[in-house]
């Protein structure tokens, strides 16, 4: 009765001394996949943001080009260069010409940016000025008096004509977020004028979300002002929006994935 009393008790300890075994084996395994799993969850992440900035990047640079090869495009110089110094035949020889009432259609304005705006679907509108700031052609609307807007001082400040990118902002009249490039427009080395892009982000949003190609990932963009730029939910990105006031970028993103609640600089 003893030897089985004993018996029992070491075959208790032996199924203790396996259960504990087996679960301290399965902790450890667990805790090592976890390990791996959120190694695997950071790097892709990583992954993902590079190439996010990637694309913001060359969706900006491309913008930002566009611009400067509008404002050297020959036909863009010589319309600047003629437009009539008197403002009044300036705007009726101009309404003549295109209709101006209209949003962008065949003819809402100077053809060549009408054309261009259609092929670039990120581009909210084209407006060129002259030296003075006073409009002589848009890709539709009418032409108007620019030359106490805040980014026609500082391209014309000291006279340096630096082109820039402006602060990202919130369109009221296309109720969408965007962004501006100037370049100044010469002729025979004389400044005559700037070319203008407001850049649709809206269009960024998409190829953001384009490039993740999964239901579990969405991305929101952030401007070094931390402005949100881009992001999955449209009427939130409307309200953070309309209370950034103007100013001016450099082209460098945050860019935020929330899967891996990971965020990093990229410049």
């Amino acid at each position: 009765m003893v030897r089985k009393s004993v018996a029992s008790k070491f075959n208790w300890l032996i199924i203790i001394f396996v259960v504990i075994s087996i679960s301290l084996s399965a902790l450890t395994i667990t805790l090592f996949l976890h390990q791996r799993y959120t190694k695997d969850v950071i790097e892709k992440d990583r992954l993902h943001m590079k190439g996010i900035a990637g694309s913001v990047r060359g969706f900006i640079e491309h913008a930002f080009t566009l611009n400067y090869l509008l404002s050297v495009n020959p036909q863009i110089v010589k319309q600047v260069a003629g437009a009539p110094k008197d403002w009044t035949r300036r705007v009726s020889d101009y309404n003549r010409d295109y209709d101006t009432s209209a949003n962008l259609q065949d003819n809402s304005g100077l053809p060549i940016l009408v054309n261009t705006q259609e092929i670039y679907d990120f581009v909210e509108l084209f407006f060129v000025q002259d030296e003075l700031g006073d409009q002589t052609s848009r890709s539709f609307g009418p032409l108007g008096h620019r030359g106490q807007r805040w980014w026609f001082q500082k391209i014309t400040e000291n006279q340096n004509y630096n082109p820039f990118m402006s602060k990202s902002y919130y369109s009221m009249t296309g109720d969408k977020p965007v962004a501006s490039a100037f370049h100044p427009i010469f002729k025979d080395g004389r400044f005559i004028g700037i070319m203008g892009t407001d850049i649709n982000f809206d269009k960024l949003q998409s190829l953001v979300q384009n490039y993740l190609d999964s239901k579990d990932l969405f991305a929101m963009i952030i401007d070094p002002e931390g402005v949100v730029i881009a992001h999955p939910d449209e009427s939130k990105l409307r309200d953070i929006l309309r209370g950034s006031s103007d100013g001016f970028i450099q082209k460098q993103f945050d860019v935020k994935i929330l899967s891996g609640k990971i965020k990093q600089i990229l410049k």
